[in-house]
This record gives C-alpha cells, sequence and structure tokens, in this order.
C-alpha cells in the first residue's frame, strides 16, 4: 500500500472517528451538497458531551393539541335554516337590501339565510310545497297542481315563514304550520286600516270607479275594501288602485291630487299631522277594518309533509329573531319591515289566529 492510500484511511478511521480527510484525500467531499452534519456519520449520530438530548413528543400528544386548538378556535356550526318571507301588505323598497341586511345579521350566529318574496305565486311555489305541502280540498297532498304526489322538505334546508296575519288567515286551513311569533309596533300587536278621502269629494260615493292610493298588493287592497265596506263591497272591483311604497304615502298622494281615496293604517294616520299638517286638514276618514294583527312567524307543526316528527328545532332561530328589536343592528332590520320587533305570542293572539 503507498503512503498516500495509507495517509487516507488514517485520516477517515482517526481521531474521534470523524470522516474527514486531509488535503485532497476527503473521499466524501465531492459528494456534500449543503454545510449540515453528514446523517450517516459519526458527527451525526454522536452527542457532544454536556449536550441535552431532544426527544420528540409521542404522536398522541400532538393529536391532542390539534384537537384543542380545533376546539377552541373554531366556533361551533348550528344546522342551517332559511327564514321565508311574504307580505301583501308591505311595499319592500329593495328586496336585494332587505335580504342583505337579513343574512349579514343572521351570518354572526350560524349558517341561517333570509329568502324575501315579492309575489304569491313565486313565493308558495318555492316554499309552500317545499317546506309545509299543501294539503287540497280532498286531504290529499298537491304539487304543481297534482294530487297524491308527495313532496319532500327542503333537502338542505329547513325553514321557518314570516308573513303578514292576513295572508296567514287565508292559508291556514291548507298548511300544515302554525303561528309563535307577532310583530309589535309601538308596543302594539294589531292596527286598523283606514279608508280616508279628501274633504273635495268627502264620502263614499264617488269611490265607485275612483282612484284609490294604496300600498301592498292589488288583490290585498280589494280584499280590505270588500271587508271595509260590507253591504257595498262590490264597489272594490271597480277602484282604480295607484300602488305606493308605504302607507304614509297614500296619504300624501291626496294632497298632490294624485289620488282621492287612500288606505293607510291608523297609525299613519296620526302620524300626519306632525309630517304635513296642510294635507292632514283636507282629508277625512270615512272607514276602518277590525283589528288586524302584525306580522306572523309560522314553524312546521309535529307532523310535518314528510309523514314523520319534524327533525328541525327552530327554537334556536326564534331566539335570534325574538333579540333582534333589542340589538342596534337588528333594530334597524326591523324598521325595514315596518316593525319594532318580534314576540312570543300571547294566548289570546293565539286564539285570535284560530
Amino acid at each position: 500500500m503507498s503512503l498516500t492510500r495509507m495517509s487516507c484511511k488514517h485520516d477517515i478511521m482517526g481521531s474521534r472517528g470523524l470522516l474527514r480527510g486531509r488535503g485532497g484525500c476527503d473521499p466524501l467531499r465531492q459528494h456534500r451538497a449543503s454545510p449540515l452534519p453528514l446523517q450517516g456519520g459519526a458527527e451525526g449520530s454522536q452527542e457532544r458531551p454536556g449536550a441535552a438530548k431532544k426527544v420528540a413528543p409521542p404522536p398522541f400528544l400532538c393529536l391532542l393539541s390539534l384537537v384543542l386548538l380545533l376546539l377552541f378556535a373554531v366556533p361551533p356550526v348550528v344546522d342551517g335554516a332559511v327564514i321565508y318571507f311574504y307580505s301583501p301588505e308591505l311595499n319592500v323598497e329593495s328586496f336585494s337590501s332587505l335580504k342583505t341586511a337579513f343574512d349579514n345579521y343572521l351570518s354572526r350566529f350560524g349558517d341561517y339565510q333570509f329568502q324575501p318574496f315579492k309575489d304569491k305565486e313565486t313565493f308558495e311555489r318555492h316554499v309552500s310545497m317545499q317546506v309545509v305541502g299543501v294539503v287540497g280540498h280532498d286531504g290529499q297532498k298537491e304539487h304543481d297542481g297534482q294530487k297524491g304526489a308527495a313532496t319532500p322538505a327542503l333537502k338542505e334546508k329547513d325553514g321557518i315563514l314570516l308573513v303578514s296575519s292576513w295572508y296567514y288567515l287565508t292559508i291556514k286551513g291548507s298548511i300544515k304550520m302554525h303561528p309563535v311569533m307577532v310583530g309589535l309596533s309601538k308596543g302594539r300587536s294589531v292596527q286598523k286600516r283606514v279608508l280616508v278621502a279628501s274633504k273635495k269629494v268627502g264620502s263614499i260615493d264617488k269611490l265607485r270607479g275612483g282612484k284609490l292610493a294604496a300600498s301592498g298588493t292589488q288583490e290585498y287592497n280589494r280584499e280590505l275594501l270588500r271587508q271595509i265596506l260590507g253591504d257595498k263591497k262590490d264597489i272594490s272591483d271597480s277602484v282604480r288602485i295607484l300602488t305606493v311604497p308605504k302607507d304614509i304615502d297614500a296619504l300624501m298622494s291626496l294632497g298632490f291630487g294624485l289620488a282621492d281615496y287612500a288606505i293607510t293604517t291608523d297609525n299613519s294616520l296620526e302620524k300626519l299631522p306632525a309630517i304635513n299638517q296642510e294635507v292632514y286638514n283636507t282629508t277625512i276618514k270615512l272607514l276602518q277594518s277590525d283589528d288586524i294583527m302584525l306580522p306572523v312567524i309560522l314553524i312546521s307543526s309535529p307532523a310535518t309533509v314528510r309523514g314523520d316528527s319534524n327533525n328541525f328545532d327552530s327554537s334556536a332561530l326564534l331566539t335570534i329573531i325574538e333579540k333582534m328589536g333589542n340589538d342596534p343592528e337588528g333594530a334597524k332590520i326591523m324598521k325595514m319591515l315596518g316593525l319594532d320587533k318580534l314576540k312570543r305570542l300571547s294566548q289570546s293572539e293565539i286564539k285570535a289566529l284560530e
């Protein structure tokens, strides 16, 4: 063996067993890609005197830490639900704004959504058949006009309805839902609808074929007129209805000469002197309706269209809605519906809706 080769061997196997050659005799030098110590060498595998030994934590401790982190860092997600809204009494200025406001508020509490509807046909087609089912005159379920077609509830989300009490009374016999909450305005859960005229016409004599301003749908206002007019209910079909955004606008239409008659609420009529005394002085109250309850919330009855017990617990969502009026942001949204808040129905209110 040559002297050079012996020198290399001595260096490799020498002091402390380091894989280190002198000069050009290190056979590993050409294969080092980084300054990190080699794992297979003595320097990478032996501990230096006095050095602290690093011990990896047991795998189960890592898993436990991850689970605890997720439990405390991620809020629990509740089952989703939809609030379906329809009110023929109310002309909403912007359904998109109303939905956005509601959705943003509800998202603070879970996977809840608000879905308003402008017309009855779309509402009933999308909601009544899917959420609660419509019962025909013979007791059979109906779907798109076909009797006997069992329609399941929503596949992904269950829901509750927020509708006008007038609308509920027209459909209560054909749906499997019942009211549990009612709106409040100025501390009252009821209001009266008032037929008002300009003093230049002075009576209902010219209402036939006349022009009447009102908020809400044509169907609702004609039916309301029939109830208010009593024996003269046939006049309602001949009235030309000017649809306006709000009840107060119906009164202002009299002052601007856009109509001779108006249907409004007793609350709006009381506000008119403070808004426009001159218009108030030129109007006269003719007739009024009985008490009409403000919008109500309906939930599914124990036996749903599925034929089994209802698996949607609405209590959490109802509590959120009940507290909206006490929250600044929630109160603003309630105002968009013409309400101050929603509350649980009393026994007397439940009886009035029966």
